[in-house]
């Protein structure tokens, strides 16, 4: 039943003549009977009798007009009531790289927010492959952490990357760079792993345009221990697919802190290089225009909460 066909029965109800009430409504009289018609074929009744050649309403049609403006206040005040949660509510998709301190960072901003000032705001944690700037450009996600690698000759110093000028950033602090391998890898069993070992290996980094700047700048800080890498940028599509990769002779980078259901594993291990230290810049990224008031309120939130002043 179309909520407008209600509507134009209202209006026709008033006058009960079909060339007024298709003339207020800006219908042709044809459209206007069919619509009318349509109602009363799907309640099974005719709305109108005619008496004294003039059209008057049969008790059917009554009891439908009362109705039809119930069920017409009703879709307004939904109406209504629709327009002002959506002013106060938000749904954002994050691009989190699954680290419980990040899910953590984002659920106690929208406590505190709530605390403020009620709002209704939906958290959508994605786990897949959004730590990148294409995820906010391409509108894959509302909000996505970014890891940002540091050069080696500027180890010591905040990397800040380059952004388009539709995307925002908030930084939230360095991570020190771990590594991963599976059981297949030779090394896998070894107690301590130097640089050395690894040379000849093959890093695995994705193919976004921030890992694709990645790969030279490890090879740079192994080639500072001696070491010659190679690096291999795949597509993967998700965390779990980059993690579970075959690693006979590859290896990959995992963020300190990092929670994926693989480290339970026995043919999975997660491990440091003795004389490699590289540490990430994390941001937050975002395009404010895409966020409603509700949105950049949480991103202040956690600015507030988590921000780190870069010197």
């Amino acid at each position: 039943m179309e909520t407008e066909h209600l509507r134009e029965y209202i209006v026709f109800s008033q006058t009960l003549n079909y060339a007024k009430a298709a003339e207020t409504l800006f219908l042709s009289q044809p459209t206007l009977r069919a619509h009318i018609r349509a109602l009363e074929e799907e309640c099974g009744a005719s709305f109108t009798v005619k008496r004294s050649n003039e059209l008057i309403l049969s008790p059917a049609g009554k009891f439908f007009l009362k109705r039809a403006r119930e069920i017409f206040k009703l879709a307004d005040e939904t109406a209504e009531s629709c327009r002002e949660i959506a002013e106060e509510s938000a749904s954002i998709l994050i691009g989190f790289l699954e680290y419980p301190y990040l899910e953590d960072m984002f659920i106690k901003a929208r406590e505190e927010l709530n605390e403020a000032q009620q709002t209704g705001l939906e958290l959508l944690f994605s786990p897949r492959m959004h730590a990148n700037v294409e995820a906010i450009t391409q509108q894959e996600a509302d909000v996505t952490i970014y890891p940002y690698t540091r050069d080696y000759v500027k180890r010591d110093r905040v990397n800040v990357p380059l952004l388009p000028s539709s995307v925002s950033s908030i930084y939230l602090g360095e991570k020190e760079c771990r590594f991963w391998m599976t059981k297949s890898n030779p090394l896998f069993e070894q107690e301590r792993i130097s640089a050395a070992d690894l040379a000849g290996s093959t890093l695995l980094l994705g193919n976004t345009q921030n890992m694709l700047s990645a790969g030279p700048k490890f090879q740079e800080y192994f080639a500072a221990s001696g070491a010659e890498i190679d690096v291999d940028n795949q597509p993967f599509s998700s965390y779990a697919d980059y993690f579970l990769t075959d690693s006979r002779s590859c290896f990959g980078i995992i963020l300190e802190g990092h929670r994926f259901e693989s480290q339970a594993r026995k043919d999975f291990r997660i491990f440091t290089v003795d004389d490699v230290s590289v540490y990430s810049d994390l941001f937050l990224l975002y395009d404010e225009s895409r966020l409603n008031h509700v949105g950049l309120e949480l991103l202040q939130k956690i600015k507030e909460l988590h921000g780190v002043a870069i010197a």
